[in-house]
């Protein structure tokens, strides 16, 4: 489907959740003058409140957008990450919004945003369930970056800078280290760190030069810090609108999940966080979201 037709898929799961969500996934849509399309994944056999609830949240998203894009619902049975990988093929973005857990909760409760934002044909985004805009300006896109010379790193960048130019927002391109425990206190004064870093900063500017270029009007600023990369990003998501980040996972075609950064970034970030998705993936094994 060509993405000018291709919704924003919203994955409800009860109104009283779903405020925040529907909130982002409203806007993009006005935003990308595309439809919404609201989901809602049953595991067992439909429940007659399944469509009232689908109903509902309709009726608050044609409120949000003073009924200035389509609303469109559906209700599936079946494994809720399979089922919401699979619709994402035909979706411009994928919106989630992540419940707020404690440390038990997250041992025996799989993350759904953790499992489709490492399996979606399409960019996801993880909504906070307390999230509010941010009033005042600037706006304000963050990405994380690792590598900034390799293809991932280029195309990262890139999405970056587009999402910041469609907000009207600065962005903040954060790369943040740090040694095993043992070794980081070792080396960490040494010159050749500091010189390292110097090299990083050259390298960053260069791949960052002709990107900055076809988005002339979103200003940037690099960051490197000394710090853990997820630790940072968390940080820098207090006075963020939006977190961009690669799915940093490894390079196995059985490997369909987040790495630990953007995993713990998902978790613990106050404010949405968006996933690009890299490549096709495979169809793995049904994940059940318990």
């Amino acid at each position: 489907m060509p993405p000018a037709l291709r919704p924003i898929l919203l994955a409800v799961r009860d109104t009283d959740a779903c405020g925040p969500s529907l909130r982002y996934a409203c806007t993009e849509a006005q935003r990308a003058g595309v439809p919404v399309h609201l989901i809602h994944v049953l595991e067992d056999r439909p429940r007659p409140q399944a469509h009232r609830l689908l109903e509902a949240v309709a009726a608050d998203a044609h409120d949000l957008t003073e009924g200035a894009v389509p609303v469109h619902t559906e209700l599936r049975t079946g494994p809720v990450v399979s089922e919401l990988t699979e619709l994402s093929r035909e979706a411009l973005l994928v919106v989630l919004q992540r419940r707020q857990l404690s440390r038990l909760q997250r041992l025996v409760t799989r993350s759904v945003s953790a499992h489709v934002g490492g399996r979606a044909h399409a960019p996801t985004v993880s909504v906070p369930e307390a999230w509010q805009p941010r009033l005042g300006d600037p706006r304000q896109v963050t990405v994380g970056v690792d590598g900034a010379d390799s293809e991932e790193g280029r195309r990262l960048l890139d999405h970056a800078l587009r999402r910041a130019a469609e907000a009207g927002a600065e962005l903040t391109v954060v790369h943040a280290w740090q040694l095993p425990s043992g070794y980081d206190d070792a080396v960490v004064a040494l010159p050749e760190v500091e010189e390292w870093r110097e090299r990083y900063l050259r390298v960053l500017h260069k791949e960052l030069e002709p990107l900055q270029a076809l988005h002339p009007g979103v200003p940037v600023s690099v960051e490197i810090r000394h710090l853990h990369p997820a630790e940072a990003l968390i940080q820098a998501a207090k006075d963020s609108d939006l977190v961009v980040l690669g799915r940093g996972r490894l390079e196995h075609p059985l490997v369909e999940h987040l790495g630990s950064v953007a995993r713990a970034v998902i978790r613990d970030a106050d404010c949405p966080t968006e996933v690009l998705c890299d490549r096709p993936v495979t169809d793995g094994p049904p994940v059940r979201d318990r």
